[in-house]
């Protein structure tokens, strides 16, 4: 018998400077990322060691978010879900989704929000 779990972390809230235009590097913007990670076991997880450190990764994805400023949300989506991955390659992991959103894009339509959501299978 299959376990599967879905370990998230949901609305996870910065403040950055990414964007491809000049200005939403010099003046930021808010940012939110919902990030799932699925393991299958073949046993319930009964331990940390089992399973997903969500502070680790919370950590992770705030040292990107909040480091270097980067053009593309789907250049961010990609360097979460491979860092993630990298602290969680010894458990069983399915696959990783990960969606990043920005608040009022700079666009001249009203938009609350523009994201991308990325999954990678192993």
């Amino acid at each position: 018998m299959a376990y599967l779990y879905t370990i998230r972390l949901e609305k996870l809230q910065y403040y950055a400077y990414h964007g491809v235009h000049q200005k939403e590097k010099e003046c930021g913007n808010h940012f939110q990322v919902d990030v799932a990670i699925t393991l299958q076991t073949e046993h319930p997880i009964e331990t940390l060691s089992q399973t997903v450190d969500y502070v680790q990764v919370a950590e992770i994805i705030e040292n990107i978010m909040t480091g270097n400023s980067t053009d593309l949300l789907e250049t961010l989506a990609h360097n979460i879900i491979e860092n993630v991955y990298r602290v969680c390659n010894v458990l069983p992991v399915q696959k990783i989704l990960v969606k990043v959103s920005k608040f009022n894009p700079p666009i001249k339509q009203i938009c609350q929000i523009s994201s991308v959501e990325l999954e990678k299978q192993y």
